[in-house]
Order: structure tokens, then C-alpha cells, then sequence
């Protein structure tokens, strides 16, 4: 877990990611981003009582809808967002991890690979080799 943009940031793969948000946040977090499936219900787990919970995923049925509050929300990219983030990737203090390249050959490994879950990182698909060397991927 660490501390960066938000209050808390921890990783929905240690096992007691929710209680370690409790911790630190003095009893539940008041508000939290849940962005996969599997992360609801520790969402909710870590969440007080009368948070709200933002997630693009729908369900028919949250974890403790009556103890917090579900936000569904639609994570449509703004250009104008990254514009804004644009100094930030400049000066370093804002960069993208890679976890794993593949070539267009092999995007179906890497669509295997997004199915398994989380990833730690973006996979990226290479379809043309100098495009990738100027990028740096």
C-alpha cells in the first residue's frame, strides 16, 4: 500500500488489502474507486459506513448496498485529460508501467493474458517495429 494522488492506494491482490485501508484510513475509507469485479466486495469491506463506492462495473446487486453508497460511472477518456496530464509524463512524475510486449502475432496470448485478470502494468501490442522503437515501447 502507499500513499500517491489519492489518500490511499493499496493492491486488490494482497489478501488483506481491505483491513489495511481500514488502518490507515482511521475506520474505512469515505469514498473509493473500484475498477474490476473481483474488487467489489473488499470495496466495500473497505469502505465506512455511508461511502461511496465509483465503479464502471454494473451488477444488478452490490456488496453492502445498505451500508454504502454504489456510483456506477462510465470512465469515458477525455482527450483534454491527458492533455492536462501531459506535464506530468514530461517531467517524469507521471508514467505508465509495462508489464509485458507482445507482437501483433501475438495478440492472441495477449488478449489470454488480459483475460486471466489484473495485470501489473499495460501489455502492450506491437504492430510496426519502428513506430515502437521512436514510442520506447
Amino acid at each position: 500500500m502507499h500513499k500517491c494522488g489519492a489518500a490511499v492506494v493499496a493492491d486488490h491482490n494482497q489478501p488483506d488489502w481491505p483491513n489495511l485501508i481500514r488502518k490507515d484510513t482511521a475506520g474505512g475509507a469515505g469514498k473509493v474507486l473500484a475498477i474490476a469485479a473481483p474488487t467489489l466486495a473488499g470495496a466495500a469491506r473497505a469502505a465506512r459506513d455511508g461511502a461511496m463506492i465509483a465503479t464502471p462495473i454494473r451488477q444488478a446487486t452490490y456488496p453492502d448496498a445498505g451500508r454504502v453508497r454504489w456510483q456506477h460511472y462510465n470512465g469515458q477518456p477525455r482527450g483534454s485529460d491527458l492533455i492536462l496530464m501531459a506535464p506530468w509524463f514530461d517531467d517524469g512524475s507521471l508514467g505508465v508501467h509495462i508489464a509485458r510486449r507482445y507482437y501483433w502475432q501475438d495478440a492472441a496470448a495477449a488478449h489470454r493474458e488480459i483475460e486471466k485478470g489484473h495485470t501489473c502494468g499495460k501489455l502492450v501490442l506491437i504492430v510496426d517495429d519502428d513506430l515502437a522503437a521512436e514510442m520506447e515501447v
